[in-house]
């Protein structure tokens, strides 16, 4: 099987050149989309002709995979139009280097195009690849886990666009690092999505706060159409923590710390797992409240790199945040603690409390670093003050 990205850059040994390519890929996912249908519809067909049902799924898990790959263009299908000019190459290929002429110009668009929809580290290859395969899993057995890799295609659709419009439109961005350009706008993606989840939680809170006590909660497995909300923000979240662990290998933010990394994929599983299990959802959801207290973190950090200084009000804001949420939180951890029984399983119930300890001991060292920034902030003032009064 030809593959593009090897035979274009080479100049063919023959009287062809590439005049044209376009990738099908798209228009294939429908048709492994109607394929599947149809394999779906005649299983009974299928398996009376002697396969086994193992059989049966697995090329109905083949047919989902694939089509997953085309539409989120992972791998491609290319439709490539090769043209005889027996003048043009014989005559390029007597001119020696310049023999190259003889691909058109198209080849190295699309080349260019390949190079940068396909990253070239294979750590994230293989990032992309189990998350293709574990999404397709996940996507045909839940109601609503179709919300995990939608979420994460939306967010890297306004990744770009954030990208686009901020080189457009902000001096500063120009003149940032391409790292920094990444924290800016995985920071303006995240502070959207911390917006969007506190007020779709409080807004669950609120509606069900009976669904809060673990007694009141449904069953372990319980089916999603008795949890849709929470199941609904829960599918969302993972999608989101999927596209910022994607984020933090694709463009290297790892360098100087793994927390990011070790961060999101903590909660990926948490979120994941319970979700699809159907494991105290609604606390889950709940503890998205929390996203308050990212609100002006996140402010704070990009305002530092427009170049902007307002640290003593973020910093205030965010202390106010981090109570109200540690506040919730606590409660949680009460109820977790309080409750074992509600999980139906000593395994989820270990990873509550993972899960839970985690988040807790994450805002008591973010509220200790900023109580002693201020502490640092005021002492400092106070020895500026008297020199300034004496200079007088």
């Amino acid at each position: 099987m030809p593959v593009l990205a090897f035979i274009s850059p080479h100049p063919p040994p023959h009287s062809l050149a590439l005049d044209a390519t376009t990738d099908i890929g798209l228009h294939y996912a429908v048709t492994l989309r109607h394929w599947r249908a149809l394999w779906e519809e005649r299983k009974d067909e299928v398996l009376a002709l002697g396969y086994s049902d193992r059989f049966w799924r697995k090329y109905q898990f083949y047919f989902a995979y694939c089509e997953a790959g085309f539409d989120y263009r992972y791998i491609h299908n290319f439709h490539v139009v090769w043209s005889k000019h027996e003048p043009q190459a014989v005559v390029a290929r007597a001119a020696g280097p310049s023999e190259h002429r003889a691909i058109s110009a198209g080849t190295e668009a699309i080349r260019s195009v390949m190079q940068s929809e396909m990253p070239d580290d294979p750590v994230t290859q293989v990032l992309l690849a189990a998350y293709f395969f574990l999404s397709g899993l996940l996507v045909h057995s839940h109601p609503l886990m179709w919300l995990l890799p939608t979420v994460t295609l939306a967010c890297a659709a306004a990744h770009h666009a954030t990208h686009q419009a901020s080189r457009a439109l902000l001096p500063f961005y120009r003149q940032l690092s391409p790292e920094k350009q990444a924290w800016w706008c995985a920071d303006v993606a995240h502070l959207v999505f911390s917006c969007s989840a506190s007020l779709a939680s409080l807004l669950y809170i609120v509606s069900s706060p009976a669904s809060m006590l673990p007694w009141r909660q449904e069953s372990v497995g319980a089916p999603c159409s008795t949890n849709a909300m929470p199941c609904a923000i829960a599918c969302a979240s993972a999608g989101f923590f999927a596209f910022n662990l994607w984020l933090s290998v694709r463009y290297h933010l790892y360098t100087q710390t793994l927390r990011p990394v070790m961060h999101f994929t903590l909660l990926l599983a948490l979120f994941v797992v319970a979700a699809y299990k159907g494991v105290s959802v609604p606390l889950l959801s709940a503890s998205l409240l929390g996203e308050l207290s990212n609100v002006p973190y996140i402010i704070g950090k990009l305002s530092t790199l427009a170049g902007v200084t307002s640290q003593s009000l973020t910093t205030n804001a965010e202390l106010l945040m981090l109570a109200v949420t540690m506040s919730v939180h606590g409660a949680i951890t009460v109820l977790v603690l309080a409750y074992p029984a509600a999980f139906g399983n000593v395994a989820y119930y270990c990873v509550a409390l993972l899960g839970m300890t985690y988040c807790n001991g994450t805002h008591w060292f973010r509220a200790r670093q900023l109580l002693q920034a201020q502490a640092h902030a005021h002492a400092t003032a106070k020895q500026h003050t008297p020199a300034k009064q004496h200079a007088e």
